[in-house]
């Protein structure tokens, strides 16, 4: 394997977990220790088969939380994990007809970030919120938690392993 993306693929493994715990800092402050993330990069958050057609995945990826979807096309999206009618995860809501649905009214979101309809409310005035870029590629899911009109799909390193029937790949972190 290329050492260049062998180190980009730990480093983003890394990121991810780090991003997902709440490690609070050793100084005795109160609250969390700032970290900085690079954002404007490509980063794995999921094997593919971790995102299923009805139910919604929570990640936290550069100190972000997102929740990722299938689409009725089968393609990935990810948005903001937070609804913005009452605040609640939209990762423990549910997918139909390829809209994210929250769990605790039933606001229904796209993948870009709009509020599509919501039982018995007018959704027009509802804020956006943010859409990621994502792209499902070696079988990892990839997301650009930065300016998503920066992501540019050539810069997710390239892993000759994940597509070469010499290689077997069972899951897990590769460290």
């Amino acid at each position: 394997m290329d050492p260049i993306c062998a180190y980009l693929f730990h480093l983003s493994c890394l990121l991810v977990y780090i991003g997902s715990n709440d490690n609070k800092n050793t100084t005795g402050d109160q609250g969390m220790a700032k970290q900085i993330f690079i954002k404007n990069t490509w980063y794995v958050a999921a094997m593919s088969d971790e995102i299923n057609h009805n139910k919604p995945l929570g990640r936290k990826v550069c100190d972000q939380s997102i929740a990722f979807y299938r689409q009725a096309d089968g393609k990935v999206a990810a948005v903001l994990d937070f609804c913005p009618h009452r605040g609640a995860a939209l990762s423990l809501g549910y997918v139909e007809d390829g809209l994210l649905v929250c769990g605790y009214h039933g606001l229904k979101m796209g993948e870009d970030g709009k509020t599509k309809e919501m039982p018995l409310q007018r959704v027009q005035r509802f804020p956006c919120m943010k859409s990621f870029a994502v792209e499902e590629r070696f079988g990892f899911i990839w997301v650009w938690p930065g300016d998503k009109e920066a992501a540019n799909t050539d810069l997710i390193p390239h892993l000759p392993w994940a597509e070469d029937d010499t290689w077997a790949y069972g899951g897990g972190c590769i460290i």
